[in-house]
């Protein structure tokens, strides 16, 4: 009740100050600007109560009207509701966290080696830091057999393949040797 005494204490003051300025000026062609000046000082006036209303400030909220046992129940829930979009949110993020860096290796691979498409899985710890990478090079697609006689030859081939590969995914990203298993 006392805002809209104030409210309109100060509309009837700016229409006096207005009419006062209005009395004081000669009779000329500036007459008009003023007025339109002084026009958009009374509406402004009228309109800041409506825009005040209309616009919400959550630390202007009276808490005064709700009792304590209300306030304190209402705080743990919103307290609670916070530590559990916290986690959802951190195992979101450590997901994508994953799926990205899986995706980025297996772009790596591709266009470095001539494996095409291998499993990755990344496998993080607490501190969402990457504590082992399992390449996957078993289920490739089919290729044409090679008949070999030497074993031992196609065994040193496949274990040069898996060591250039884990010393392409150390020098380009730093991880260690033993962070990363090629299968």
């Amino acid at each position: 009740m006392e805002q809209i005494k104030l409210w309109v204490k100060n509309i009837v003051l700016i229409v006096l100050f207005a009419n006062f300025i209005e009395m004081l000026l000669p009779n000329n062609k500036f007459r008009g600007y003023i007025r339109v000046v002084i026009g958009f000082f009374v509406i402004l006036v009228i309109i800041v109560p409506f825009i005040e209303l209309l616009s919400f400030r959550p630390g202007e909220v009276d808490l005064s009207l709700i009792d304590n046992n209300n306030r304190q129940q209402n705080l743990e829930e919103i307290l609670a509701a916070g530590n559990r979009l916290r986690k959802e949110e951190a195992k979101e993020i450590r997901k994508n966290y994953k799926k990205k860096l899986s995706k980025q290796l297996t772009a790596v691979i591709n266009l470095n080696t001539q494996l095409q498409d291998p499993k990755i899985n990344v496998v993080l710890n607490n501190q969402n830091e990457v504590e082992k990478i399992i390449i996957d090079t078993t289920s490739q697609k089919i290729t044409p057999v090679q008949v070999e006689i030497n074993q031992n030859e196609s065994e040193k081939k496949k274990e040069s393949q898996q060591h250039n590969l884990k010393q392409l995914l150390i020098n380009l990203y730093g991880f260690d040797e033993d962070e990363i298993e090629v299968k």
